[in-house]
């Protein structure tokens, strides 16, 4: 692999690296920014996206990234590399909220976003264009309720290669898979569905918090 640069973070081959995606400074002054965790394989390979948190109240899969690129990978044995994006809405989850509180709208519906729009649609511009550009496949996990079941989304993109390879990469989970149309919720503008209109196979996992995902 190449050394692999993303916001602050420039990763070796062969190595793990700590940075951030920069958003903001606050009116208190404050930073708000996108913590990343860089696993950059020694072997020439696919880069994977993992994010969290892009509604604030949805916390789970940032253990499961932290667990992913801190404890189970190990980058001399990584064919390609791990991009893990923890929080991805740093603003809602300062109040635990779904939603940023001055502006309640859903960040995962405003892709690709705009640079001189609202901070949801700023933080989109972001995510996509400092973020997912460098990635060839998207996971984007969501938290399932307390007495739901975890399971998977699966946005029906109009490629059928890519829809094909989304499904493969989502059944290896071995989650109940939840396929959905284009209209439902906005995920023409989501994330995921902004990934696999742009060539890049990708699925949302909705897991939940147990105590095997808690450090002891």
């Amino acid at each position: 692999m190449a050394v692999l640069s993303i916001g602050t973070c420039t990763v070796e081959p062969g190595e793990v690296g700590l940075g951030k995606l920069n958003l903001e400074t606050l009116p208190d002054g404050g930073e708000a920014f996108i913590p990343l965790i860089v696993v950059n394989g020694k072997y020439d390979g696919p880069v994977l996206w993992l994010g969290a948190a892009i509604h604030g109240c949805e916390v789970p899969g940032i253990e499961v990234i932290r667990r992913v690129t801190r404890e189970f990978v190990d980058p001399d044995h990584l064919r390609g590399a791990i991009i893990g994006a923890t929080i991805l809405n740093p603003y809602a989850l300062r109040h635990r909220t779904s939603e940023a509180p001055a502006d309640p709208v859903n960040l995962n519906a405003q892709f690709p976003g705009d640079s001189a729009g609202t901070i949801s649609q700023r933080a989109a511009h972001v995510i996509l264009h400092q973020g997912l550009v460098h990635c060839d496949y998207a996971i984007d996990f969501h938290a399932a309720t307390p007495v739901g079941m975890e399971f998977m989304c699966l946005p029906a993109c109009q490629d059928a290669a890519i829809m094909a390879r989304s499904l493969e990469i989502a059944l290896a989970f071995g989650f109940p898979l939840v396929e959905l149309t284009r209209d439902m919720f906005g995920y023409e503008h989501s994330l995921i569905g902004w990934a696999q209109d742009r060539g890049k196979p990708g699925f949302v996992c909705e897991v939940k918090a147990r105590d095997r995902y808690v450090r002891s």
